[in-house]
């Protein structure tokens, strides 16, 4: 009877210990975005620029990460928390500007698509986005938002319906 109870404590502490170095181990970043019901792995926006912004989220969440190979590995235990990382990969995206590009829903099917030839008043442009808190800059006379908000190309052409919208901006201004 003790031996049975001693095999089973030896195997009780074993499966802490490992469960222990396991969570306290590092896994790979990768960055993942909310969309409906559900998180997508993103990582095609893990750029440098990505990376070194996603350094100061990291720091400053206080999160244990290291760079290895030019990959950032985050410790396991936040890994595991999607939201977390999806948190975190948001606020390097906010950090991180891109070129504004106007986006048309061609066919539901399809979803959105590029469109350069759309013309968007910028200046009306600058009070929705502005109205609705999202950050932006210009650039040698360009447009740039967050990268997190390019990313939602639904958002962005929500927001270009309303910037042509001459009724709705006379309401914002």
């Amino acid at each position: 009877m003790v031996k049975k109870i001693i095999i089973i404590g030896t195997f009780i502490s074993l499966g802490i210990v490992i469960y222990v170095i396991y969570i306290n181990s590092y896994a790979k970043y990768i960055p993942i975005t909310h969309c409906g019901y559900d998180y997508l792995k993103e990582p095609e926006i893990n750029t440098a620029e990505h990376k070194k912004n996603l350094a100061k989220v990291l720091n400053d969440n206080k999160v244990e990460w290291k760079l290895q190979d030019g990959e950032i590995y985050i410790q396991r235990k936040w890994v595991m928390n999607k939201m977390a990382i999806n948190n975190f990969t948001n606020k390097a995206n906010e950090a991180e500007y891109v070129k504004f590009i106007p986006f048309i829903l061609k066919d539901p099917n399809v979803g959105y698509v590029e469109d350069q030839t759309l013309n968007v008043n910028l200046d009306n442009l600058k009070l929705v986005l502005n109205f609705n808190h999202e950050k932006w800059k210009m650039k040698n006379g360009e447009l740039f938002i967050t990268k997190k908000l390019a990313l939602d190309k639904e958002m962005v052409h929500n927001y270009i319906v309303d910037a042509n919208d001459e009724e709705y901006v006379e309401k914002l201004k």
